[in-house]
This record gives C-alpha cells, structure tokens and sequence, in this order.
C-alpha cells in the first residue's frame, strides 16, 4: 500500500475537489437534459410516444457519451476535465503514465459513477479525504491517482 505521494505539484485542496467534481456533475445532468431535449426534437417524438429501433439506439449512444463526457474531455487534456480546468486541478497518476482514454474512462466513468456511486460517492469521499495525508479518494487508492493543482 502506498502512503505518500512525491509530486512536483501540490495536491488539490479538499475543495477545490468538491468544487471540480459539482461542476463536472451539473454540465453531466445540464448534457444529458439538453440531450434528452435534442433527442425528442429530432425524432419528433413525445414523452408518451415509442422510438424506433433505430432512434432508440441513437438515444443510447448520445446518452453515453454525455455521461462519459468527463471521461473524453480528461483524456484529451491529460487528467483535467471540464470542473479539474474551471478549478485548476488534474489527475496525476502515480506511475507516471499518461490519462489515456482507456485511463480516464476507468476512472470517470466505471470507478467513480458505477462503483463508487454518486450519492455514496460524496460521503466515502469526505471521509477519506480528510483522513488520508495526499487527499486522496477511494477511487484514487484503487487506480492510483492523485489529484494535484496546476
């Protein structure tokens, strides 16, 4: 188990965290409202009408990648997504590789939103947060990562 971190950065406040995350969390819900609004423009449909096949799965897809937003945007900015820029932070991880997409996408998407939840997610977070000396989540013990300010 890794206890200290040896960054050339500082590691983002407690925060400056929270603040990231809420503003990656409401452009998440504002992409998926505005997606759901597109969607039922585009195909002309109602809240009491059916897809079509092929409709529904445009749906899905749109409905995916809006929630793998902030993963696509932290792999092309190496660890920052929309919130980690507004507030200046980024994800550093500790093996010194790179946040390529396959990257970010684990720990965006799958560790931060499927495994560890979002309402869950807030507690667990504040607690280890605050007991652990690099402020580091949960979900940045079981990837690896630190998050740093730039």
């Amino acid at each position: 188990m890794q206890t200290a971190i040896s960054t050339t950065s500082r590691t983002a406040s407690i925060g400056r965290r929270f603040a990231g995350q809420a503003i990656d969390d409401v452009s998440v819900i504002a992409l998926v409202v505005a997606m759901l609004w597109a969607i039922s423009k585009g195909f002309g449909v109602g809240l009491d009408e059916e897809l079509t096949l092929a409709q529904a799965v445009v749906a899905a897809f749109l409905l995916i990648a809006a929630f793998a937003s902030p993963a696509l945007v932290a792999a092309f900015t190496n660890g920052r997504t929309f919130g980690k820029l507004v507030v200046g932070t980024r994800v550093v991880r500790i093996d010194g590789e790179r946040v390529d997409l396959a990257f970010a996408f684990r720990r965006e998407f799958w560790s931060k939103r499927v495994v560890w939840g979002f309402a869950f997610r807030g507690l667990a977070d504040w607690n280890t947060l605050r007991s652990d000396p690099d402020r580091r989540s949960g979900h940045d013990r079981d990837l690896g990562t630190v998050v740093v300010d730039v």
